[in-house]
């Protein structure tokens, strides 16, 4: 499903658009869906009716956090059940969020990078495994 698209949740708009930038210069044809507010980008994942391809959330926002957010995500079973790679993207690393995001079967937990070269190659990087790698929702029916 090439049409599926990426999720970004995250408070700062900045960063937001300069991650929107980064996909179109590398011409990336998805479509993307951003979210400053988790509990908006949680009523949208109950309510779509095709899986997004990933999800790029930070970690430090306001009212409800990402690990929060990835915790209420794993007690949706309908949800769990679509795999939808979940990937934490967030400007610092702590220790303690990381073993929590793992906890919570984050697939991924990335500091953002300090250079534009060096973001690049990390959201190309992503795309790519995700676009190769087999999911549950993605294998055809056998029977």
């Amino acid at each position: 499903m090439p049409n599926r698209p990426i999720i970004i949740i995250d408070d700062d708009k900045d960063d937001i658009f300069f991650i929107e930038n980064i996909v179109r210069q590398l011409n990336i044809e998805r479509e993307l869906v951003t979210f400053t507010d988790c509990h908006k980008a949680l009523a949208y994942l109950q309510n779509a009716h095709k899986p997004p391809f990933l999800i790029f959330c930070d970690i430090n926002m306001p009212v409800m956090n990402g690990i929060e957010f990835r915790s209420e995500l794993c007690k949706d079973e309908k949800l769990m059940l679509k795999s939808i790679p979940f990937l934490f993207l967030t400007t610092s690393v702590n220790n303690l969020e990381v073993k929590e995001a793992y906890d919570l079967a984050a697939q991924g937990y990335f500091k953002k990078p300090d250079s534009v070269s060096e973001y690049k190659q990390l959201i190309n990087s992503v795309i790519s495994y995700w676009t190769v790698c087999e999911r549950p929702q993605m294998l055809k029916s056998t029977g």
